[in-house]
């Protein structure tokens, strides 16, 4: 599954132009095991919140985060935020609902310039064949500037408890490209074009399946 992820990431940065993408397990966590920690994390690239307070704790073996694991100081969600660049483009979040949260799907909302741009269901976490944890592919959250996860829009209150074990992300200062007005089409444009398969993006698209068929390639060898 992990080798899944990186090849998702691997593809879709290609195919934007910008650079690989990270997959952090949190395996460079310097938490003890079921250590209680403060309400904001930080990594190298991102700070990871459990909003109004809500509890958070590292564990290891496999390692994760866990917030909102003490119902007295409720997550009411998780907010992931970059650290020391201006966007995030999030792709894949790695999560276990071990102990089975109220609301089993939780909706991920991405923010720029403080407005919602892309949201997107998530969930359950919990696989019953594997009995284990889910990964979830996420689509559309590029360059955005925080992310929250709730509970669905379901549930009446908004209660965030599960192992948070993996993020694949892309973190970067330039802003999103803003798209230009199409020019509109004249008849001498439409006389003088020949049609190509896919449109202007077939080029791209052969490029990124060329790329990832490189990738797995690569590991087939491995």
């Amino acid at each position: 599954m992990r080798l899944l992820i990186c090849v998702f990431a691997a593809g879709m940065s290609v195919f934007s132009g910008s650079a690989m993408a990270v997959v952090d397990e949190f395996d460079g966590g310097l938490w003890a095991h079921h250590e209680s920690l403060s309400s904001q994390v930080l990594t190298d690239d991102l700070i990871i919140t459990a909003e109004s307070g809500g509890s958070m704790k590292g564990v290891r073996d496999p390692h994760a985060l866990y917030p909102g694991f003490d119902p007295t100081r409720p997550a009411t969600a998780v907010i992931i935020e970059p650290r020391n660049h201006a966007y995030l483009t999030l792709q894949a979040i790695g999560g276990t609902d071990l102990f089975q949260m109220a609301e089993p799907l939780l909706t991920v909302r991405g923010f720029r310039d403080g407005q919602e741009v892309v949201a997107q269901t998530m969930g359950p976490l919990w696989s019953d064949d594997t009995k284990s944890g889910v990964v979830a592919i996420l689509s559309g959250f590029e360059k955005v500037e925080r992310v929250e996860i709730r509970s669905d829009d379901s549930a009446p209150v908004s209660d965030v408890h599960f192992f948070l074990e993996s993020l694949a992300y892309e973190v970067m200062d330039e802003p999103p490209v803003t798209p230009s007005s199409p020019r509109p089409v004249t008849d001498q444009d439409s006389a003088g074009s020949v049609p190509t398969p896919f449109g202007n993006g077939g080029a791209v698209f052969g490029f990124w399946f060329f790329s990832v068929l490189l990738i797995l390639r690569r590991y087939k060898r491995i």
